[in-house]
């Protein structure tokens, strides 16, 4: 893509090359996954495999009319998915594409919250700096009234609490661990 015209990059991905880049009604004949994964000769790199959270979250993506922010069953955008998967630059792509930023799930969530569902909180602070630098909310509260902060800490106390009661983390230490991990989201 030309990255400096995202009408026309849209455009190029969703409409053109005689629809062989996306291809609604089947999904893994789209070139735009096809090349994604490597599956034909190109330039680029590969860029995730065929059954990953990636792959899936553009082929669904793709059999929905390729909307950019098409919901799934709990109301998350293909942008919310990628936070969750820890994805920057998936979600950067999103983005590019125009996807709303601040879109809001059934439960009242950004992208921002949707990072906190990962397991893992590698390249969790990467997709976030994105978010925040493309206008994320993250004074946004959830349904339960929780706000991307609160979310995160009250997803993140019981495993410190699980370590201080097995000695390993002081409670001093743990309410810096608390303030710290604050302080880097908000």
């Amino acid at each position: 893509m030309r990255g400096f015209d995202d009408e026309g990059d849209w455009i190029s991905v969703t409409r053109s090359a005689n629809g062989r880049r996306l291809t609604m009604e089947d999904p893994a004949r789209s070139l735009f996954l096809l090349k994604a994964v490597k599956a034909v000769p190109h330039k680029g790199d590969k860029r995730f495999e065929v059954n990953s959270p990636e792959y899936k979250a553009i082929a669904d993506w793709i059999a929905a009319g390729a909307d950019v922010d098409v919901e799934d069953k709990v109301g998350n955008s293909p942008l919310q998915r990628a936070a969750g998967n820890l994805d920057a630059t998936t979600v950067a792509e999103f983005l590019r594409l125009g996807a709303a930023v601040n879109h809001l799930n059934k439960a009242g969530q950004t992208a921002l919250h949707c990072i906190t569902e990962s397991p893992s909180v590698e390249n969790g602070a990467e997709v976030a700096r994105v978010l925040l630098a493309a206008g994320c909310r993250a004074d946004v509260a959830d349904a339960e009234g929780l706000t991307v902060v609160g979310l995160a800490l009250k997803r993140l106390t019981p495993e410190l609490e699980v370590l201080q009661a097995h000695g390993e983390m002081p409670p001093a230490e743990l309410d810096s661990a608390m303030v710290r991990f604050a302080a880097g989201m908000g």
